[in-house]
């Protein structure tokens, strides 16, 4: 008797085992392939899923359909059907058409592990993985915004903030010299602040951002301010311009040139309220009486406690037969106007005998 190849409605199993470690779909199948197989899911009132090979694409397919298993030949796709493995594996050459997100994509976690890790096992000097953000503006322009990183987190109210952010911008779209620029900004008091920007020119802080060195700094150009220079505290020791020409050290001059950049030719004691010396590596401040500058007896501008001895000049007679401070017994005097028994003037004697500089003594008082 022979036997008739049952229809697909005249099988009816609930639970099936096969034994075979392979099963053969679409035996029948000769010179060729001209029909899609494989395994289709009935889903009742909702669509039906199918896992085909597509003779069509030549490719293996997650499909959605409605078909019910009965098409010999080639299945209606209604749409393709999500898959979810865990890993992919291949030389990842023939991975095309993957599609452009066009709305936000998020990688969700519960721990702390990384959820995104590029990994490159190239064996050059070039840099690698790389992370391209590209804004392909139509328009760009100075100043526009490019990629930009955020770092988000939340405060004690369950609120999201945006707490600080790193973000490249242009700062010369010109052909041939562009210029760019990594802007820094933080929440600072609640508001979202500027705070630092890399220029290819210079790094600024910005909005009353402080610099903090806790090391040793070297600069190789000038130093240009336009406020006070803090040593240690602000209330310790404060360097500052007053003026023109005038520099103070906690409010006393140390430093004036009058009132230019010219220095002045003369300059009397309360121009400085002090001067700075080197004592063996230690600066140490001296006031002008420290020094016995001031307005002593040497005048305004002279010695405090300064003593002159000077030897006579031209402008008095010497006596010779006295001693040098003209005190003892005196004889006969020389004087300019007068003549000896020969009648040579003594004016031209004396002038001849007149001694050479002065001798002085000063006395410059005590360093305290």
């Amino acid at each position: 008797m022979p036997f008739t190849m049952p229809k697909a409605s005249q099988i009816n199993f609930d639970v099936t085992n096969i034994t075979d470690p392979l099963i053969r779909l679409n035996s029948g199948e000769s010179g060729s392939a001209d029909k899609d197989a494989g395994l289709v899911i009935e889903r009742g009132s909702d669509t039906n899923t199918a896992l085909i090979y597509d003779e069509s694409a030549n490719q293996f397919a997650v499909i959605n359909t409605n078909e019910t298993g009965t098409t010999s030949g080639n299945v209606t796709i209604a749409s393709y059907a999500d898959l979810k493995v865990n890993a992919i594996y291949g030389d990842g050459s023939n991975l095309t058409n993957i599609p452009t997100p066009t709305t936000a994509t998020s990688l969700a976690g519960t721990d702390t592990n990384a959820l995104l890790t590029l990994t490159t096992t190239e064996n050059s000097s070039s840099a690698g993985p790389v992370i391209e953000l590209k804004r392909n503006s139509a328009s760009p322009d100075d100043a526009d915004y490019l990629g930009q990183l955020k770092f988000k987190g939340e405060n004690d109210a369950d609120q999201a903030v945006v707490y600080a952010k790193i973000t490249g911008k242009i700062l010369d779209a010109s052909d041939g010299t562009e210029d760019g620029i990594i802007e820094f900004a933080n929440v600072k008091a609640g508001s979202n602040t500027i705070t630092a920007r890399l220029r290819s020119d210079s790094f600024q802080l910005l909005n009353s951002t402080g610099l903090t060195v806790a090391g040793t700094t070297t600069l190789t150009g000038d130093v240009t301010t336009g406020a006070n220079i803090e040593l240690g505290h602000a209330s310790d020791t404060t360097i500052a311009r007053s003026s023109s020409g005038v520099v103070t050290i906690e409010g006393n001059t140390i430093l004036t040139t009058g009132n230019s950049d010219t220095p002045a030719t003369t300059t009397d004691s309360g121009d400085a309220d002090f001067v700075l010396i080197d004592d063996g590596g230690t600066m140490k401040k001296i006031t002008p009486n420290n020094l016995g500058v001031g307005s002593g007896g040497g005048g305004a501008s002279g010695f405090q406690t300064s003593t002159f001895t000077t030897a006579p000049a031209s402008e008095g007679n010497f006596d010779l037969a006295k001693q040098q401070n003209q005190t003892g017994s005196v004889e006969t005097p020389f004087t300019a106007g007068a003549q000896d028994a020969f009648g040579v003037s003594l004016g031209e004697v004396y002038t001849m005998m007149e001694p050479v500089g002065s001798t002085t003594t000063v006395d410059l008082g005590a360093f305290s």
